[in-house]
């Protein structure tokens, strides 16, 4: 502040310079005053020039003092200088010393570190004011600045002009060779380092390091050597030591001296803040090849991150170093990285040899295209010595693994005429083994075509033919072609395979009884469900038991009813905890029999022993129906009531409701019929009851002459029958329905609703539309239609189906609170055991997805209770989402039971998903070691299921991570990123989102 005062008395004294001027005595001071300044006593010159004012100076003299003191600040380091050489610059906009104060406002942005700024000012300097001396610091400074602000091709051309300069040459010359250095011109780099006078000090001290470099570039080792050695024995540089270390280093490995090298790299690495990854290479080497493979992995995983024939040599020493440890899948992935490299060809060729050593020893990577790299490697070194090798214990060993696909393409690689007999075999077991892994991943025709290729294998194993004829019953069945199916089975039985009593000859026998039963042969069903009966081999209890069920559906249908009642009551014996099916036909063929008590007790039994079976409703009807039948009709009424009650939506309770008032009408008691016919009418008015029990009701209005009541009652429920169908609209129905069912054209529909509006086939016309857009993949359409159905006909027969569409169109929408709540409404109407399945199985979808964990758990235990939907439903799914909800809610050990149960069968597609949940429920439970053998399992197994493999080794690599591995689970991201054939979006950026981290 006080020199801002100073300037400001001067300014004053000169704008009154005439009242009384004193220029001899000022003009001492002043002079003073600058030689204190040019011997850089810079406060002496501020203290002798402030006293100016006090001597009456003229106008220049209190310019220049005001000058020297602004230079003398910004010399000394004081801020205020900055602002004290702004204010003289802008009081004096022409005077002779501007370019000196512009010269030297720049010098202090320089000095901190402010090159934009202090490139402003040099611009504004005139340099032809400027001596010669003056003119260089100005270009000097000018040039330096516009370097560090990225204008090299300017900053070099500016230095090239103070070359010669005896103050600034030297330096001059260091930063324009140091420009062509960073410009890669090495030839002008290396002519102006080697002029530069080293003895200066900084930075031309550090010429001979940039001289080193460049000699190392060229691949100059000596001279790169005896440089960068000469620097380290003198110390001059000490910033470029580490550096300095690795030239050494380097340079005395590329010339063969690596014994020498290795103490200069590990000097290097322990200084250098980044090392290089070369020097990592070098030492790495070095470690392998002493048999420090701990030691050499380490060093070598530094070594790697930047394409290059190092980095392939890299990942070769680094398989090699892991397989030296017996680490064949972290050996593996190393070996296929450098296989994948095209740098060096021997490194290639030996990469690859040893990729396949490594599978041999039960190496893994994810979705490694092993057959792929087989045809690439042979197309590229069709004559390598491992050729032959390579192809004949690469196919052994993937067939050995299970990779049959691959073993597949490398067989198809050989000609005919050069198989033998055993690749013939290993060509047939690879088609059957995926035609197998295609039907389980529901790819039948693609299974089809497998089996098929099996078959036809000349000189194939006789054992293998029979298996594919038994699968190809398998995928016809799937089809619903019952008749080839039927064929396939027998033709599989009267192979020597299928004759022998062993498990699949048993489940043949079951399988071709499914087949014919299907297939509408009844007595051949029988016959092939008693021999797998009896078959030596048995077949697991519950099987079992359902052979006997169905044997006794066959012997219903060919209306054997005493046989019929045996096979059931068989049934029951063997499979009690899943038997209300089986219970519950042993009482309907008991009433056929006429023993109506037994049939009771038999329903009775089904209400005590399982309480939440689908068959209930039906069972309460059928019970009701037998007491009519012994003329308990009093009781009758009781049960139908109770059914009506317990069940009002479900077609059962219709049904019994329209049965109760027949009742009541056939026991005389015409006023509790006709209440109980209106009821029907009025709860269910667009149902198939409500016309029958108005038929009946208007018989009776009519018998008692009362028929405008019948009339008034009629029209005023709501959509009440009006039957009266005319010709026409029943032929239109019947042409829109045909069009529909034979031709899939919807139209006619359309346009018969339009007609008929209101027509009793309304319902049906409405259900095929909405079933038409569900199919056509239009679930918005099919939620409309299906809405109409349920809006205008309630009761209709159609409606489960209807509200199945609605349903599962409003869960593809992403509507899970409207689908639950249409499931958990079906679930309440189901009339049938598949139906209810049907329902419990989207309660339990639903519920998961809304974290509705309790009630998922709920439906999946009555679901699982039952084994009468046992055909509808998949039971690994219930399992795998009642796990899925104890886990979500802290059950973990129970759900950790159900999914290892299920993940021992990864060829299953919920046995996959469990062991991905699993595994990382465990991990997240700190139970690691746990989740490592889950995972390991999984990606070590045959899966088809290539989504829940690539999830099974993220999951893994988290593992390692958890571990402090994070470089092996690195790799395994990286391979199956590359690797991995799917395009789920969701998989990419999981790998992603963890190779970020």
């Amino acid at each position: 502040m006080k020199q801002k005062l100073i300037l400001a008395a001067l300014g004053a004294v000169a704008l009154s310079a005439a009242a009384g001027v004193n220029p001899g005595a000022a003009d001492a001071w002043l002079s003073r005053g600058i030689e204190m300044y040019a011997s850089c006593n810079y406060q002496g010159c501020i203290d002798q020039l402030s006293r100016l004012y006090h001597l009456s100076p003229t106008a220049e003299q209190a310019a220049t003092a005001q000058f020297y003191i602004a230079l003398a600040s910004l010399r000394s380091g004081d801020t205020e200088g900055e602002v004290l050489m702004k204010m003289w610059l802008k009081a004096h906009p022409v005077s002779p010393l501007r370019s000196r104060a512009l010269s030297a406002l720049g010098l202090w942005y320089y000095a901190q570190g402010d090159y934009g700024r202090a490139l402003d000012e040099y611009r504004l300097i005139d340099a032809g004011s400027l001596d010669s001396a003056d003119a260089a610091d100005v270009t000097f400074h000018t040039a330096y600045c516009l370097m560090m602000t990225g204008e090299r091709a300017e900053a070099g051309r500016l230095f090239a002009e103070v070359m010669t300069d005896s103050e600034w040459g030297n330096q001059a010359r260091f930063y324009a060779a140091y420009i062509a250095y960073l410009d890669n011109d090495y030839d002008r780099a290396l002519r102006l380092f080697e002029s530069v006078n080293t003895g200066e000090g900084s930075p031309a001290d550090a010429a001979p390091y940039y001289v080193a470099q460049i000699y190392f570039s060229r691949a100059d080792y000596e001279r790169a050597l005896r440089i960068a050695t000469g620097l380290l024995s003198s110390g001059t540089v000490a910033s470029f030591q580490p550096e300095c270390n690795r030239i050494a280093g380097e340079s005395l490995y590329n010339l063969d001296r690596e014994s020498e090298a290795v103490p200069y790299l590990w000097k290097y690495c322990a200084e250098a803040t980044d090392p290089q990854p070369g020097a990592f290479y070098i030492l790495g080497v070095s470690e392998y090849r002493a048999g420090h493979y701990d030691d050499a992995i380490k060093l070598l995983q530094r070594a790697i991150g930047n394409p290059s024939a190092m980095e392939q040599s890299a990942w070769l020493f680094l398989g090699q170093a892991y397989a030296a440890r017996g680490e064949s899948d972290k050996a593996l992935m190393a070996f296929e990285k450098a296989y994948r490299l095209d740098f060096d060809r021997d490194v290639r060729e030996t990469a690859f040899y040893n990729y396949v050593a490594a599978r041999m020893d039960g190496g893994r990577v994810p979705f490694s295209n092993t057959a792929s790299m087989l045809n690439d490697f042979l197309e590229e070194f069709p004559h390598s010595r491992y050729a032959d090798d390579v192809q004949r214990s690469l196919i052994t060993h993937l067939l050995a693994e299970g990779d049959y696909q691959s073993a597949l393409t490398a067989l198809d690689r050989i000609p005919a005429s050069a198989a033998t007999p055993e690749m013939q075999q290993a060509r047939q077991r690879a088609l059957f083994v995926l035609g197998t892994r295609d039907f389980t991943a529901g790819k039948i025709a693609s299974a089809m075509s497998y089996f098929d290729k099996a078959r036809a294998i000349s000189g194939g194993d006789a054992a293998i033919e029979a298996q594919a004829a038994m699968w190809l019953g398998d995928c016809a069945y799937d089809k619903g072609n019952f008749d080839a199916a039927a064929r396939w089975f027998e033709a599989y039985l009267k192979t020597p395979s299928g004759k022998k009593t062993d498990y699949n000859h048993t489940l043949a026998l079951y399988d071709l009884g499914y087949a014919l039963m299907d297939g509408g042969e009844h007595a051949r069903a029988i016959k092939a469900f008693d021999e797998a009966i009896a078959a030596r081999t048995s077949l697991p209890a519950e099987v079992k038991a359902d052979a006997y069920v169905r044997a006794a559906d066959c012997h219903y249908y060919t209306l054997d009813i005493e046989g019929a009642l045996g096979y059931y009551r068989k049934a029951l014996e063997l499979n009690p905890t899943g038997g209300d099916y089986a219970m519950y036909q042993s009482a309907i063929m008991t009433g056929l029999l006429k023993k109506h008590a037994a049939k009771i007790e038999l329903l009775d039994r089904l209400a005590a022993e399982y309480p939440t079976s689908g068959l209930l409703p039906a069972a309460l009807l059928e019970k009701a129906e037998s007491m009519m039948a012994t003329g308990r009709r009093d009781d009758a009424v009781t049960v139908y009531s109770t059914l009506v009650e317990k069940y009002p939506t479900t077609v059962h309770g219709r049904k019994g409701h329209l049965q109760l008032a027949i009742t009541y009408l056939d026991m005389g008691r015409r006023n509790a019929a006709m209440a109980t016919y209106r009821d029907v009418i009025t709860t269910y008015p667009t149902s198939e009851e409500a016309r029958l029990a108005s038929e009946d009701l208007k018989k009776i209005y009519a018998a008692d002459g009362r028929l405008s009541e019948y009339a008034s009652f009629i029209a005023s429920v709501p959509d009440a029958p009006a039957f009266d169908v005319t010709e026409m609209e029943q032929l239109a129905f019947a042409a829109a329905e045909t069009d529909f069912m034979e031709r899939g054209l919807t139209a006619k529909l359309t346009a018969f609703l339009d007609d008929y509006p209101r027509s009793v086939n309304a319902p049906h016309a409405l259900y095929y539309l909405a079933e038409a857009a569900w199919n056509e993949g239009d679930p918005a359409e099919a939620v409309r239609h299906a809405d109409r159905l349920l809006s205008l006909y309630p009761d209709s027969e159609t409606i489960e189906e209807a509200l199945l569409i609605k349903a599962r169109a409003e869960a593809s929408l992403g509507k899970t609170e409207p689908a639950l709540e249409s499931f958990l409404a079906l679930e309440k109407r189901a009339s049938s055991p598949n139906m209810q399945a049907e329902a419990r199985m989207g309660i339990i979808t639903s519920a998961l997805t809304l974290d509705r964990n309790s009630l998922v758990v709920e439906t999946a235990d009555r679901l699982l209770s039952s084994a009468s939907a046992s055909k509808a439903v998949n039971t690994s799914e219930i399992s795998f989402s009642r796990a899925l909800a104890l886990d979500r809610m802290g059950d973990h050990d129970k759900a950790y039971e159900a999914w290892s149960a299920l993940a021992a069968n990864p060829a299953d597609l919920y046995g996959a998903r469990s062991a991905v949940y699993l595994a990382q429920s465990m991990l997240d439970n700190g139970r690691s070691a746990e989740a490592a053998n889950v995972a390991d399992a999984l990606i070590s197994s045959d899966t088809p299921h290539s989504y829940w493999l690539a999830r099974g080794f993220i999951v893994y690599s988290d593992i390692l991570r958890s571990r402090g591995d994070s470089f092996e689970a690195d790799e395994y991201l990286k391979s199956l990123r590359d690797n991995y054939p799917g395009t789920e979006p969701d998989i990419f950026k999981m790998i992603n989102d963890r190779l970020k981290k």
